[in-house]
């Protein structure tokens, strides 16, 4: 069942966020797509994946745009305010889907968000990271911060990110302790598509993504 919504975030002393939910009637988990800093919750890679969720895994699926989305730049964004819309997303979320198995899913900085919000709330639900965005957990989480974490994590990294390397986000994640999984992509940037369509085919990677992500939700959802 199929829904755009209306989310109330605290962000900015109130915003109204914009947001897509697919409702599973008899749910066997929830998921909360959480997106990249230049992008919005059509992001394809998104899509795709808040698709699958529902179809395949039969989990309900919300997606959602920051509340910055099509007003300010991002330069000018609060981390705070981020943390404050996925909050609000979440409730949302639960509200529609009250199951325990929930899963959270963040591109980029939308990673990073997924991350902090887990360790303020102290909660233990899996965690996918659709590309590391190391600087973001640098300035705004700190390693010191990152052990507190509870969670299982999946990180899907491209082989060619711009930002930092999967064997550089491997000693990143070991270092700090972190219960995860890597699967570095072949031919991949930081956005997960190919960086050269001749040497791999985006697809291609898309479908590692998904192989990868089915194996890890398995994991958690017997």
């Amino acid at each position: 069942m199929f829904n755009d919504v209306e989310i109330k975030s605290l962000s900015l002393g109130g915003s109204k966020l914009s947001g897509t939910l697919d409702k599973v009637l008899e749910p066997k988990g929830a998921v909360l797509f959480s997106h990249n800093a230049s992008g919005n919750k059509e992001d394809p890679i998104i899509v795709t994946l808040h698709d699958h969720f529902y179809h395949q895994y039969k989990f309900t699926a919300l997606r959602y745009n920051f509340y910055y989305v099509s007003k300010i730049d991002f330069r000018e964004v609060k981390f705070e305010d981020l943390i404050m819309d996925l909050d609000s997303a979440y409730s949302l979320l639960l509200d529609n889907a009250p199951v325990k198995n929930v899963f959270l899913v963040g591109k980029s900085i939308g990673g990073v968000v997924s991350l902090e919000y887990l360790i303020q709330n102290n909660l233990r639900s899996p965690v996918i990271i659709l590309g590391f965005y190391e600087p973001a957990i640098t300035n705004y989480i700190t390693e010191e911060r990152l052990r507190e974490l509870k969670s299982p994590v999946l990180v899907l990294q491209g082989e060619n990110d711009e930002y930092i390397k999967a064997f550089d986000v491997r000693t990143v994640l070991e270092r700090n302790h972190l219960n995860f999984k890597l699967t570095e992509l072949k031919g991949g940037a930081h956005n997960l598509a190919s960086n050269d369509e001749n040497i791999r085919k985006s697809e291609d990677i898309l479908n590692e993504i998904i192989q990868s992500i089915t194996d890890f939700v398995g994991e958690f959802s017997s």
